[in-house]
């Protein structure tokens, strides 16, 4: 077989584990959610797994360990990782302030924005996410069997594994918290507060992925 079932098996388990751990990716859908509602919770962990799957691709070809052994590279990921994180963050307080002075059906529609874009954001959220690289590295290859012609095949199916098991958990995060957040929050100035709130969350991920 590419893959032995013990591996796959360890991988798919570890995954979801991790994926149900708390950490930066729900912390992003759940900004998005308390934001712009459980749809966009919904289509952020898509993008999220989509930016995942990238990671696999990269790490399959090689381009992931060249992009770590270079310093300047990784460097130049993780900024760029980190200022997007910020400009999400400041565009949603500023998106956010500016809806305070339009009619509620305009705060709306703004609010929800298109749902393409979120997709799109949450991707390259974890595109430039330089620890998804050094992941995928160095936890990927302690289930691949060097013996095994195929390394490049077994290495895409198990790093498959993990944004596939990470959707249902960012799923339940995305409905669940919505859900949550809907019931707590539904006034028009506690729901700003979350607004307000998600918008930090998405800076001091920014300033988190810098400094780390």
């Amino acid at each position: 077989m590419t893959v032995e079932i013990q591996a796959f098996l360890s991988v798919v388990v570890a995954g979801f584990i991790l994926s149900c751990s708390p950490g930066p990716s729900m912390l992003y859908i759940l900004s998005r959610t308390a934001s712009q509602g459980r749809t966009a919770g919904v289509v952020s962990a898509f993008g999220l797994a989509t930016g995942g799957f990238f990671h696999v691709l990269l790490a399959t070809i090689g381009i992931s360990a060249v992009i770590v052994a270079n310093p300047i590279i990784f460097k130049l990921v993780k900024v760029t990782g980190a200022l997007y994180l910020l400009y999400l963050g400041i565009r949603a307080a500023i998106g956010l302030f500016a809806s305070s002075r339009k009619t509620d059906n305009e705060g709306e529609k703004a609010k929800q924005g298109s749902l393409t874009n979120i997709y799109l954001q949450a991707a390259a959220t974890e595109i430039t996410n330089p620890k998804t690289i050094v992941f995928f590295l160095s936890f990927i290859p302690q289930f691949i069997n060097q013996h095994n012609a195929n390394v490049p095949l077994q290495s895409f199916i198990l790093g498959s594994m993990i944004p596939l098991t990470a959707v249902p958990s960012d799923m339940i995060i995305a409905l669940g918290g919505g859900f949550v957040l809907k019931k707590l929050f539904c006034g028009k100035v506690s729901g700003r507060v979350v607004q307000a709130l998600s918008s930090l969350v998405l800076i001091g991920l920014g300033v988190r992925v810098a400094v780390i």
